[in-house]
Order: C-alpha cells, then sequence, then structure tokens
C-alpha cells in the first residue's frame, strides 16, 4: 500500500486493512465552510470516503448521522422508524361490501373512490396504487370481452347472411392465371 492510499484510508476514517474505526468520525479531506447562519458543514467523511455535505448540527462540527453525541437519538429514531414501517396501513374496511366490477363504469367508480379516499388520508397510498394497477389491467380484459362480443355478433350475421345468400362473402377461386 502506498503512503497516498494508507493517507487516504486514515482520512476515510479507516484502519490499514481497510476496516472502519469505531467511534471516531473520520475528518474530511477538505476543510469545511461556514454556512450563513455559522453552523457550517459536517466534518466527517461518508462511507466512499468523499466529505459528508450535511449540515453540522448546531454546537457540533457533525451531522446528525456522524455526530458520536447523537449516538442515543440515532438508535431512537432507527427503533421508531421500525415501529412506524410495522403498523398497519390504511385500508378499506371490511365490513364493506365490494363493489360490481363488471363493466368499464364500475371501475371507474372504483379509481374515482379510491382517487378520493388517498386525498382524505384512509386510504394508504401503496395499496392505492395496486388498485389502480389492477384495475388497468381489469380495464383490458373488459375490453377483450367485449372485443370478442362483437365479433362473435359479427360473425353470426355474416353467417346468416352466407345462409340466405350463398353468394355473399363468397370469392371465386385463385386460377394459377391471377397473379397475387
Amino acid at each position: 500500500m502506498t503512503e497516498q492510499e494508507a493517507s487516504k484510508r486514515e482520512k476515510a476514517g479507516r484502519d490499514p486493512a481497510g476496516r472502519r474505526r469505531e467511534g471516531v468520525p473520520p475528518l474530511a479531506s477538505k476543510p469545511p465552510t461556514d454556512g450563513a447562519d455559522g453552523s457550517g458543514v459536517c466534518h466527517a467523511a461518508a462511507a466512499s470516503g468523499e466529505p459528508c455535505r450535511a449540515p453540522a448540527r448546531t454546537g457540533s462540527d457533525f451531522c446528525f448521522i456522524h455526530d458520536p453525541a447523537a449516538a442515543a437519538e440515532r438508535e431512537e429514531a432507527r427503533r421508531e422508524g421500525g415501529r412506524e414501517r410495522g403498523r398497519r396501513t390504511v385500508a378499506v374496511d371490511d365490513s364493506e361490501p365490494d363493489p360490481p366490477l363488471k363493466t368499464l363504469q364500475d371501475v371507474s367508480g372504483l379509481l374515482a373512490d379510491t382517487l378520493c379516499r388517498v386525498r382524505k388520508g384512509t386510504l394508504d397510498a401503496k395499496i392505492a396504487n395496486t388498485v389502480g394497477y389492477l384495475a388497468g389491467v381489469l380495464i383490458r380484459s373488459i375490453e377483450g370481452g367485449e372485443f370478442e362480443r362483437r365479433l362473435e355478433a359479427l360473425e353470426a350475421a355474416a353467417e346468416r347472411t352466407v345462409g340466405s345468400d350463398s353468394r355473399a362473402f363468397s370469392m371465386p377461386a385463385p386460377t394459377t392465371e391471377d397473379p397475387l
């Protein structure tokens, strides 16, 4: 390892083997510049070795992530984040009957209702996103079914026409002399 690499690792807060040193935030390679409010920027380096660009906490040379004095506060924030993530999302009440979803108007009504619930905060946006995606799949399915019904009706009409007039929809057989 060259002296330059060793110096870079030292500034990045790592030992000669490249492991992170515990307890002491590494100093950034560039000195911080004071902000307009005098708080400056964090003196620590990010895991990549680059200087941390986060603003320093008032009365500290480090940001919230790198400040050794904020370790207990950071741990409580992590715990609270885990609790918040584990909370049940706001969903539709199980006692509500499922709306019929047989027509495009039914699906449109469901989407309008979902939009209103998200705006009011009574439905989680992740659930609404899933409803929107599945509604799109359902719309394509309904449209495909409608297409099939129309095609069957046209085929039945053509069959009735052909049955009454054998010349309808008939084409002369191609001959070898006719170019395609």
